[in-house]
């Protein structure tokens, strides 16, 4: 159902996932302070996201989010670089059709 709104959009070349364990998440600073912010929610779209990246139509990256701010920017700099010189004069596509 999450998916129905999106047909027909443009596809996107990639789709960066930045995965953080829940309970990790809950350790860092600010936590629980925006209403969505609970472990079990958190558990709960983690899972839904599992789910939407077995769609191999769409270029999903999973992008280690424990580590330190440096080496998730250096890993989505490299991802939106190579990504660009690849795509840069292909046609756009729809999403999920």
């Amino acid at each position: 159902w999450c998916m129905n709104p999106d047909v027909g959009l443009p596809k996107p070349d990639l789709v960066m996932f930045l995965q953080l364990n829940p309970n990790m998440a809950a350790n860092r600073g600010e936590y629980g302070i925006e209403r969505y912010e609970t472990s079990a929610f958190q558990r709960s779209v983690h899972q839904r996201f599992e789910e939407l990246m077995q769609d191999s139509s769409v270029n999903w990256k999973v992008i280690d989010a424990a580590r330190t701010i440096e080496e998730v920017h250096k890993d989505i700099k490299l991802l939106s670089e190579d990504i660009i010189s690849l795509t840069e004069n292909q046609p756009v596509g729809e999403l999920w059709r």
